[in-house]
C-alpha cells in the first residue's frame, strides 16, 4: 500500500489528488494480486490436507490463512487509498488554518 501512496505522489507531483490515487493504485493492482495469489497458492495444499498424516489437522490453518489474505487484501486496496485521500485532505486544511493564523513577519 505504501508504494500506492509514493507512486502518487510521484505522479502528482507532491500534492495527491483522488484522480492520482486511484491511477496509482490501479498501476499497483497487478504486483499486489500477484504476491497474494502466490501466497494463497502456497496455502492451498495446507486447506486441502495434502501431506503427510498429520496433514489434516492443518485444514484449518490453511482456511484461515486463506481467508486472511483475501480478507485483508480486499480491505487494503479498497479502504487504504480512501482513508490516504481524507488524510492528505486534512493535512491541507490543517496548513491552511497555520498559515492563516501565523503573523507575518
Amino acid at each position: 500500500a505504501i508504494l500506492v501512496f509514493a507512486r502518487a505522489r510521484q505522479i502528482s507531483g507532491g500534492i495527491p489528488s483522488v484522480k492520482t490515487v486511484a491511477l496509482a493504485a490501479r498501476q499497483r493492482l497487478r504486483p499486489i494480486l500477484m504476491t497474494t495469489v502466490a501466497a494463497m497458492m502456497g496455502a492451498v495444499p495446507i486447506a486441502l490436507g495434502i501431506g503427510g498424516s498429520m496433514a489434516q489437522n492443518h485444514k484449518s490453518l490453511g482456511m484461515a490463512v486463506i481467508g486472511g489474505l483475501i480478507i485483508s487484501q480486499t480491505l487494503t486496496l479498497l479502504l487504504t487509498p480512501v482513508l490516504y485521500h481524507l488524510f492528505e485532505e486534512l493535512q491541507e486544511k490543517l496548513e491552511r488554518r497555520n498559515k492563516q493564523k501565523t503573523p507575518p513577519t
